[in-house]
């Protein structure tokens, strides 16, 4: 990654009960690859970047799919909006590969989480600065 990158928020639909589109709704996603122990690379995906959020709390099916056995890591309680309270298994040594920038981190899985979500420890924390520009829609990473 050069000294920073700009990444552009993406446009989603928002749609009702009915799955009739109702709207849209712009979203801060970030593409990435990531490994286990120097296992095979998964990905491209895309991520949410999540300042709302503590930790980095992905789905289990990403955990199985990197080799990881879920259940054989720390077991936390994760709490989020409304105060639900969702269970979560805590792996470290994960490293993830953004536009040529990698680091080592740690992220909770959960069987209960659908999307996965970068946040506060394990991701905003591993660079110099994060940069929301909502009006122009994008964000700026600094290394």
């Amino acid at each position: 990654m050069a000294a920073s990158v700009k990444i552009y928020y993406q446009v989603f639909p928002v749609v009702n009960k009915s799955g009739k589109k109702i709207g849209e709704v712009a979203r801060p996603i970030i593409y990435f690859s990531l490994n286990y122990r120097h296992g095979k690379m998964f990905g491209p995906m895309g991520a949410l970047i999540d300042s709302g959020a503590d930790y980095n709390l992905f789905p289990a099916e990403i955990a199985s799919a990197l080799g990881i056995s879920l259940r054989k890591g720390i077991e936390k309680i994760n709490e989020g909006i409304g105060g639900k309270r969702v269970k979560t298994f805590r792996h470290s040594g994960i490293k993830i590969f953004i536009e040529g920038y990698s680091f080592e981190t740690t992220i909770d899985f959960g069987e209960e989480i659908s999307v996965p979500l970068f946040g506060q420890q394990g991701f905003f924390d591993k660079f110099k600065q994060i940069t929301f520009n909502r009006r122009e829609e994008e964000i700026i990473i600094s290394v």
